[in-house]
């Protein structure tokens, strides 16, 4: 018996319990369906979404007129991927993507008062000085009737959950030795001239695509083997997200006028499907100014998530003083629904967008209250006029939203 209980003891099960994988970085699991997340780069674009994007989705993002705010969202997205130690691929038609590179936005640093310094604060004097000192300066600061209720806070997801998303420095610009390492595969159609095998091109699928749609397929599909969901990965071994960036697919400057169109919508069809089946996301930009409305509407169907931007600047909206805090309004055209039949709803889609000086924002339309107690009531109109602008935002100027 003691020999039996001695061998037993010495022999082990072939059962051994296996550990959890580490999840790749700079990615959470969502709360509604357990999907991978990571974020666009805007912590108020990611609560809008339902905490981010899926690992494997597309996103379209629809260009306000002056591309300005459109590159400053492409730009927090390619930055979130280099802190979180992503690899980057960006494909641009009208300037220098190792340009966009280098001037990707750094984290911001938040300062503290360490080392016995404490933010100054503006000096008062007069009735408000001595009311400070009674302790009564936050009881004057506010009309008595809002006294009982709370600091209205109108940015989407202030409170960050989870760990995703990060505030970026929008002033300044990202280091060399910050940029090292890190995997970029940079596409300038400015200089790239593809002139392949017909033969070969049938057999890869891009013989119906304009050349400057095929160089793209081509170099981004042999960039994403190395993130391919069915590579084998090693013990040990952490897998990582690409984050693949298309500027302004389907502009003038990209070779895709006239009839030529349905290369536009071929491309990001089978972009869609590549990254479908890696572990990356796809940000495609869109000009709507100079695209036709039915490829919109395409592109739109074909994406996984869908905003637009409507930027104030040579618009009516410009010089409206109850709009005056908000720099254009956010068009969510499409919610993500990936394996389930219902999708996040936000608490509402009157949402709209500021760029502040180090920080962009997505934010609630929220008027404030009138404070004049002889306001005429021909003035009250204009709160009620920028009301309805603000509810119908959703769906004016562009398709209708998907849900």
């Amino acid at each position: 018996l003691d020999s039996t209980m001695a061998a037993s003891k010495g022999s082990t099960s072939s059962f051994q319990r296996r550990g959890a994988r580490a999840l790749p970085l700079g990615t959470v699991p969502s709360r509604q369906n357990a999907q991978l997340l990571v974020s666009t780069g805007v912590r108020s674009l990611d609560a809008v979404l339902g905490g981010g994007l899926a690992v494997g989705a597309t996103m379209m993002l629809q260009e306000d007129t002056h591309r300005m705010y459109s590159r400053t969202v492409l730009k927090l997205f390619l930055s979130e991927g280099l802190a979180c130690g992503h690899a980057l691929a960006l494909a641009s038609a009208d300037r220098d993507p190792n340009g966009v590179m280098r001037a990707l936005y750094p984290e911001a640093v938040r300062s503290t008062s360490t080392g016995g310094t404490t933010r100054s604060q503006p000096s008062q004097s007069g009735p408000v000085a001595a009311a400070a000192a009674d302790g009564d300066s936050a009881a004057m600061s506010i009309a008595w009737r809002y006294r009982k209720s709370g600091q209205v806070n109108t940015e989407v997801g202030s409170q960050p959950s989870g760990g995703l998303g990060r505030d970026f420095d929008v002033s300044k610009s990202v280091t060399p030795e910050q940029l090292a390492g890190t995997s970029v595969l940079a596409i300038d159609l400015r200089t790239c001239c593809r002139d392949g095998d017909p033969a070969t091109d049938v057999l890869c699928g891009i013989a119906d695509l304009l050349p400057a749609h095929a160089a793209v397929l081509t170099e981004v599909t042999a960039w994403l083997k190395d993130f391919a969901v069915e590579r084998p990965t090693a013990s040990g071994e952490q897998r990582k997200v690409a984050r693949v960036v298309v500027e302004s697919l389907g502009s003038p400057l990209w070779p895709s006028v006239g009839p030529e169109l349905v290369s536009t919508v071929r491309l990001l069809h089978r972009l869609r499907a590549m990254v479908r089946q890696s572990f990356a996301v796809l940000l495609v930009t869109m000009p709507c100014a100079t695209v036709a409305p039915d490829v919109l509407r395409r592109t739109v169907h074909l994406s996984d998530t869908a905003v637009r931007l409507e930027a104030f600047a040579g618009t009516p909206n410009e010089n409206s003083s109850v709009l005056k805090d908000y720099h254009g309004f956010v068009h969510v055209l499409k919610l993500p629904r990936l394996n389930t039949l219902t999708c996040f709803y936000p608490d509402t889609l009157d949402l709209a967008f500021k760029l502040r000086r180090k920080k962009f924002v997505i934010e609630r339309i929220h008027l404030p209250p009138d404070m004049s107690e002889t306001v005429s009531r021909t003035q009250g109109a204009a709160p009620k006029h920028a009301a309805a602008a603000a509810s119908s935002s959703a769906t004016r100027g562009g398709p209708a939203p998907e849900w």
